[in-house]
């Protein structure tokens, strides 16, 4: 009767990084070794993940298991022993939901591992000279020279950065609410609202400008006619509790007396006598936020969402979209002769 010696089997507590993530990666069975998991040393964890011997695709089968918590996906994450460029991986993987992509990002402290995450892959941009761009934008590193104005188009405009230096004018053109409608058409409308603009940065040095001013308003000219000056179009605004945005200013006339009252956010378009007034400025839409921890989530989250539908290229089963904040416009002209 031939004796065989017993085989040598390493607990996992004995295995190295590399075997490890051997074996992780060789287990039909992703569920079985996220309740393994579960209750390992986030720091040895996330080594393990790092390693070039576990795939993104197997990484995001064992994130995607119900028995693996949230909580412990975040602290693999958010450890420095796993690069962002794996963490990116693992997420962008199609083996991790759409939704379950969502709980982990939305769950992720704000800090420099998230927003890496959120501006990885993005290039550079430099503005030695005028530039205009539109809309949600995600670079590294963006910097602003002396002298110089990086225009901001479209709504809603946002700026997602890693590192934002900005020594010129970051400028958000007039896209708020449209300004008043002339009593006769060429007189007069009023001046656009500014448009909202949004910046999530990690680090940001600002020595120079950064506005989102309103539109002016058109000049008159001779006519014959009469006619009242239309109301601005209204602005939108997040605020936080009973807090207001403050009224633009009346607009004047001839008789000395307003009749052309400013609005919220949206001053009164100039008129002629008490009859032939400008138009009043524009009202408001108001979304009220509890607190401003309450509105940064909201923004953060909005920022997440847009970043997993268009960039990781997946689809959740809701979304918020980026804020489209602005302000109102001002009151049109009436007639002038």
């Amino acid at each position: 009767m031939s004796y065989k010696s017993p085989v040598a089997v390493k607990s996992i507590t004995e295995m190295s990084v590399d075997e490890l993530a051997s074996v992780f990666e060789s287990s039909p069975y992703p569920d079985s070794v996220a309740g393994i998991i579960e209750g390992m040393n986030s720091d040895f964890l996330a080594s393990v993940f790092n390693s070039s011997k576990l795939s993104p695709a197997k990484a995001a089968l064992i994130f995607n298991s119900s028995y693996l918590s949230i909580s412990k996906i975040v602290s693999i994450l958010n450890n420095p022993n796993l690069s962002v460029a794996k963490a990116y991986s693992i997420l962008s993987n199609a083996n991790l939901s759409a939704d379950r992509t969502q709980s982990i990002l939305y769950n992720m402290p704000f800090n420099s591992r998230l927003v890496d995450i959120l501006t990885y892959g993005a290039g550079d941009l430099t503005v030695s000279s005028n530039t205009s761009i539109s809309g949600v934008n995600r670079y590294r590193t963006l910097t602003v020279g002396s002298g110089v104005t990086l225009t901001i188009t479209g709504q809603p405009g946002c700026l997602i950065v890693k590192t934002l230096n900005n020594s010129g004018t970051i400028a958000k053109s007039a896209t708020g609410g449209a300004g008043g409608t002339p009593g006769e058409a060429g007189v007069g409308a009023g001046g656009a609202g500014g448009g909202g603009l949004i910046i999530l940065a990690d680090s940001f040095v600002n020595s120079g400008v950064i506005s989102a001013d309103v539109g002016n308003g058109r000049n008159g000219i001779d006519a014959v006619a009469y006619a009242k000056g239309g109301t601005g179009g209204s602005g939108v605004f997040f605020v936080v509790g009973t807090d207001v945005a403050g009224r633009g200013g009346d607009g004047g006339n001839c008789s000395g007396t307003s009749y052309n009252p400013g609005n919220v956010n949206g001053g009164g378009g100039g008129g002629f006598g008490a009859t032939y007034v400008g138009g009043s400025g524009g009202g408001s839409s108001y979304i009220s936020f509890s607190n401003y921890t309450s509105l940064a989530t909201r923004i953060l989250q909005s920022i997440i969402d847009w970043f997993i539908v268009n960039v990781l290229g997946k689809t959740p089963s809701s979304t918020q979209a980026i804020p489209n904040v602005y302000g109102s416009g001002g009151g049109g002209l009436s007639i002038l002769f």
